[in-house]
């Protein structure tokens, strides 16, 4: 299974991708709303979405992910837990799971453990 993090912080994305890894999932970051969608629709995937990178329009990906021909299992969407509006819009349009920055961060561990898989490998998403 492959684990897609749309965010711009390469810090958090260090964390998230040893926390995928970990679980035997590939892993990809993507910074860019095309490269997300072409990486989501080619195969078995969770996506998470980090509502504070200035980037996301959640009103053009969240659709797009959830009405695509390989829609994928998952749309996490994490944020800031003073940006309420922000996290009620994602769960509004449909994320699978909605959660504050550090509730995110605490569940990491864990987090992908529900998806299993054989394979790890890179996949650019630049």
């Amino acid at each position: 299974m492959h684990v897609l993090l749309f965010s711009d912080d390469l810090l958090f994305s260090s964390q998230v991708e040893g926390a995928a890894r970990r679980a035997g999932h590939d892993f990809s970051q993507c910074r860019k709303v095309n490269l997300l969608l072409q990486q989501a629709a080619s195969g078995p995937c969770v996506v998470l979405l980090d509502l504070s990178s200035g980037v996301v329009n959640l009103s053009e990906i969240v659709p797009q992910l959830n009405t695509s021909s390989s829609p994928p299992l998952a749309v996490i969407a994490f944020g800031p837990h003073v940006h309420a509006d922000r996290l009620s819009q994602a769960q509004q349009l449909g994320c699978s799971e909605v959660m504050a920055r550090g509730q995110f961060h605490r569940a990491l561990p864990t987090l992908f453990q529900r998806w299993k898989s054989d394979t790890a490998s890179d996949v650019g998403c630049e």
